[in-house]
């Protein structure tokens, strides 16, 4: 090894070290500022329930996540209560974001280049989108580097003929496909052709390559007997086959650029931000470009398979089911690699050109001044995301201050006083009060609330993911106005002894929101429904509910999750997810008769008699043909 050659791999290593560090002290930073959200709360909540029910007495929305990735959330709170610090819940994520640009690096030195994956590495330690799920309890930062660790493994495995990088491969792909559902349905058809290409190439080898595809078929196996319980555990949960029929097929170019413009999220707003990602998209072709006209094609099959398969099946899901992009979070390092790929190649395009030097030039200096851009532009992000709260909706996942507001109503609210959260279910107050509110709490959607007679003040929770009304938080009209971030609460002094005018208030509040959307009217016509059904009006709260349709088509997962909570005595836990059931889907008979069951079992008859008229109501409509309102699911795939 010459000089030059250690001078390179110092400085190589000396620009790892300064990456990983980097991404740790950005992952680590504030990880604790933020309130838990309902998704970590759901975590939280299953892990919970200890060792017995997360492996053998899972049911509904539990059944989406693996029993070991809820395992590794029991692990962590045990030594904490995750209510009072969240921070060593959210550690792993953390620590596993916080190597994946040292994954990405190796990744790319061996399918593109050194320079490739140090760039791609940077890019990754600042992307605003990967640092935002590394400080989160779910398992889509774990399963980006477990991804990229299995493939790097596979790629050695292929170049080395090694047995011991064929079993690493092995190892690391089955606990993948156990740890994140994904893997079955997005992962491994990505990984697919890339294994059917190296099944081909072995079996052309002939005697030379008997031994390589011995361990091949071997790995092959092993992931198979890993998948197959898998399968069946992750089919407990009904989903409904993709609408194949009204499927635009424009979506299936739409959809991966659409992920890659989500992968690249900057916080710039406006024309700026669109260009520098147009930029960038051109780049990740002209990558793509560069890599299949290379020798060895690797790097072009595995980055472009794994970004755009996950991308269309993701877009065939969308047509019948909710989906979101960060399902296929681990397909971002595979988009950033031929991002790097693109610019540098590019460079060195710029840099060869000989024949027309003012042009290799041009071309040099414009390849070098986007890739500066980039990372000021990643850079940028990532100073927002960690400072600047004004900023703070930018970011991709949604965590309205749930802590502080439960906080707050711990020091103010009394026992005679009633707390309603008006666009948000209690689900994530609930969880810092530990289950023990300071006072009656309800959410608005809640037909209980209509006999509860008001003796102290009132509470409204109001969450702001659409525009909220400046009427609605005039300081002349509440005795107390409280922000916090996307969360407002309004304290209300002698109000009555009915609940029913303030919520005929907020109805037409909602309704005076401009523009309106299909979501805003869900909301609206959902919250009329329940005073409909509330103030006796049977017949207009079913035709509310049918008008107000699917908001997310997932109703019915939180309706078998009630059921099974009401099996096991848990009413409390019950009627929560049967009112989460109500607000996605407001229109179903079941859910409906469920909740007039229950409210029997309240001693609440006369609500209990309302809902099953609005449910022989929804049923005889149905009978007739006549199909509740719902929204396009596809678009649910921004976050």
């Amino acid at each position: 090894m010459n000089i030059r050659s250690i001078d390179r791999s110092l400085y190589t290593r000396l620009l790892l070290a300064g990456i990983f560090v980097l991404g740790l002290v950005l992952r680590l930073y504030c990880l604790d500022c933020y309130s838990i959200w309902y998704d970590e709360v759901a975590s939280i909540e299953v892990a919970q329930r200890g060792l017995n029910a997360i492996f053998t007495d899972r049911f509904g929305w539990m059944n989406v996540q693996t029993p070991l990735h809820y395992f590794q959330v029991w692990l962590t709170i045990q030594p904490v209560d995750p209510t009072v610090t969240s921070f060593l819940v959210r550690l792993p994520s953390a620590l596993a974001g916080a190597f994946t640009p040292i994954l990405v690096y190796a990744l790319g030195r061996e399918i593109f280049g050194r320079a490739q994956g140090l760039l791609a590495a940077l890019f990754m330690a600042l992307a605003i989108v990967h640092l935002d799920y590394s400080q989160d309890v779910r398992p889509y930062t774990i399963l980006t580097f477990l991804t990229i660790l299995s493939i790097y493994c596979l790629v050695i495995a292929e170049r080395t003929r090694s047995g011991r990088w064929w079993l690493a491969f092995t190892l690391v792909s089955v606990l993948n496909i156990l740890y994140s559902y994904n893997v079955l349905t997005l992962m491994l058809p990505a990984l697919a052709p890339y294994c059917l290409w190296l099944f081909v190439r072995f079996l052309k080898k002939g005697e030379s390559g008997r031994r390589t595809l011995l361990y091949f078929l071997g790995s092959m196996l092993a992931l198979a007997l890993a998948a197959f319980p898998m399968l069946l555990d992750t089919m407990r949960v009904p989903r409904t086959p993709p609408q194949l029929s009204p499927f635009p097929f424009s979506n299936l170019i739409r959809s991966p650029m659409e992920m890659a413009v989500w992968f690249t999220q900057f916080g710039l707003g406006g024309q700026a931000e669109l260009l520098l990602q147009a930029v960038l998209f051109l780049f990740g072709l002209l990558g793509l470009y560069f890599g299949v006209r290379s020798q060895d094609k690797r790097g072009a099959m595995i980055c472009g398979a794994m970004i755009l398969i996950p991308a269309l099946i993701l877009a065939l899901l969308s047509t019948s089911n909710v989906v979101y992009q960060r399902y296929a979070l681990f397909a971002m390092p595979f988009y950033l690699l031929l991002i790097s790929n693109g610019i540098v190649s590019a460079s060195v395009v710029g840099r060869s050109g000989s024949a027309f030097p003012t042009l290799a030039k041009v071309i040099r200096v414009s390849t070098l001044t986007t890739a500066a851009i980039s990372l000021l532009a990643f850079a940028f992000a990532a100073r927002v995301f960690l400072f600047d709260s004004a900023d703070k909706p930018l970011i991709a996942i949604d965590r309205p201050d749930f802590r502080k507001v439960a906080i707050y109503l711990s020091e103010h609210a009394k026992p005679q006083d009633t707390v309603v959260y008006a666009g948000w279910d209690p689900t994530a107050s609930n969880f810092y009060w530990k289950d023990k509110p300071p006072a009656d709490i309800y959410s608005i959607l809640d037909p209980r609330l209509f006999q509860k007679k008001l003796t102290g003040s009132v509470y409204w929770i109001v969450s702001y993911d659409f525009r909220v009304p400046g009427e609605m938080v005039r300081n002349d009209r509440w005795a107390e106005v409280k922000t916090y971030y996307r969360t407002i609460i309004l304290r209300q002094d002698n109000p009555g002894s009915s609940i029913t005018p303030g919520m005929e208030w907020f109805a037409s509040q909602l309704e005076s929101i401009s523009p309106r959307t299909r979501a805003i009217e869900h909301v609206t016509l959902n919250l009329k429904g329940t005073i409909y059904g509330g103030t006796g009006q049977a017949a207009s709260a079913a035709s509310a509910f049918r008008a107000a349709g699917t908001f997310f088509p997932i109703g019915e997962e939180y309706l078998r999750t009630s059921k099974e909570f009401g099996k096991r005595d848990e009413l409390s836990k019950a009627w929560r997810d049967a009112l989460i059931s109500k607000s996605m889907q407001p229109y179903s008979v079941e859910l409906h008769r469920w909740m007039a069951e229950m409210l029997s079992q309240m001693g609440l008859q006369a609500e209990s008699q309302s809902e099953t008229q609005i449910a022989d109501l929804l049923s005889s409509a149905q009978q007739q043909g006549r199909r509740p309102n719902t929204i396009q699911t596809g678009r649910q795939f921004q976050r």
